[in-house]
């Protein structure tokens, strides 16, 4: 079968079926680019027309490879994480920042950034706990009277 293929406007073709693949692999035609041959009622997308063609897909900025992570959520989780190790001492922004960052790092799980996600994970639930232990003693400490900052708020 002879294939006109249509792209960008531009016709060309006839070209047999393994050429038309060929081009294709080759990056000169894409699966979405439009053919016709005879029988067919109007020009459809290549990827219609021949079997086994796989999807279209959106290209990729130039120099950018495949495995890039555009959410970069396992790097934000990381760095959520990192910063609640330090927050943790203020429990009133260390608690936000934890639970955050351990919510990005597990959607990160899914990307290709696995090892960073599972680090910022591990970090956030330590940051976490941190938080909550403070946070649970200077209420205790709040609550029996035991802060000195407390004791001189009431005393005043």
């Amino acid at each position: 079968m002879d294939i006109y293929v249509s792209k960008g406007g531009a016709q060309a073709g006839p070209y047999p079926e393994d050429e038309v693949r060929k081009m294709i692999s080759l990056g000169q035609y894409s699966p979405s680019d439009l053919g016709w041959h005879a029988g067919l009622p109007g020009w459809q997308p290549l990827v219609n027309i021949l079997p086994r063609l796989p999807a279209p897909t959106m290209p990729l900025p130039p120099g950018v490879s495949p495995e890039f992570n555009p959410t970069g959520k396992a790097t934000t989780g990381f760095v959520l994480g990192l910063i609640g190790m330090i927050a943790w001492i203020i429990p009133l922004f260390g608690l936000p920042i934890t639970i955050i960052g351990l919510v990005m790092a597990l959607k990160g799980l899914k990307s290709t950034s696995r090892g960073l996600a599972i680090a910022g994970v591990t970090l956030s639930i330590i940051g976490l706990v941190l938080t909550v232990i403070n946070a649970s003693i200077g209420a205790y400490m709040g609550a029996t009277g035991q802060n000195p900052f407390v004791n001189k708020m009431m005393h005043q």
